[in-house]
């Protein structure tokens, strides 16, 4: 594989996403799908594995991505080149614009034509997160070797289900520390483990 073709996949990404690391989500899957490098299920647990890490999820990301990509052939220099290329395709964009931007930005924070953009740029943000919740959301419930259209209700996995339950009842309803309900969920998906096939 081209090292270099990861590099200026991630910074496509880089260029063209707004909203931060979640709104990233779609547009990295694409690159990755498109060119073949991970499926979708890889994808997501990488993704999984990059939420827990500390830093930024689009940086976590694009780093496990290209070790993940490039070491692939199982090299692990390769995977260090691969990993580096990522992370720098997917900030130096990001940081480059932010420093040509913030200057204007707060000379001119009350001008009408920024408040018209982000009138319009925040809907675009929220619909880059929810196309990431479902594109997760999609590989997260369905068990395995399921697949959404011919399976019907079997193609959930129930443990999956539950052990959301669980996060989002502890996260929403008894305002749990997030480290504690991962915690948690590491622990359900080691016991589920016998029963996921």
């Amino acid at each position: 594989m081209n090292l270099w073709q990861l590099l200026a996949s991630f910074t496509k990404v880089g260029f063209f996403t707004i909203g931060g690391g979640y709104a990233m989500i779609p547009l990295i899957q694409r690159e990755l799908t498109s060119h073949g490098w991970l499926s979708s299920a890889e994808f997501v647990d990488i993704l999984g594995i990059s939420e827990m890490t500390p830093g930024p999820l689009a940086v976590n990301a694009a780093t496990f991505v290209g070790y993940n990509v490039a070491s692939s052939g199982g090299s692990v220099w390769a995977g260090i080149g691969g990993a580096a290329l990522a992370t720098l395709g997917v900030a130096l964009p990001s940081l480059t614009l932010m420093l040509a931007v913030s200057a204007a930005f707060f000379r001119y924070r009350n001008h009408p034509g920024k408040i018209v953009t982000f009138h319009f740029v925040r809907p675009v943000v929220t619909g880059l997160l929810a196309v990431a919740a479902v594109t997760v959301a999609t590989q997260a419930f369905l068990a395995s070797g399921a697949q959404w259209g011919q399976d019907g209700i079997r193609a959930l996995n129930p443990w999956a289900v539950g052990i959301f339950a669980l996060a989002l009842l502890g996260l929403l309803r008894y305002k749990l520390n997030p480290i504690l309900v991962i915690s948690g969920c590491a622990v359900c998906g080691m016991l589920a483990l016998p029963f996921l096939g």
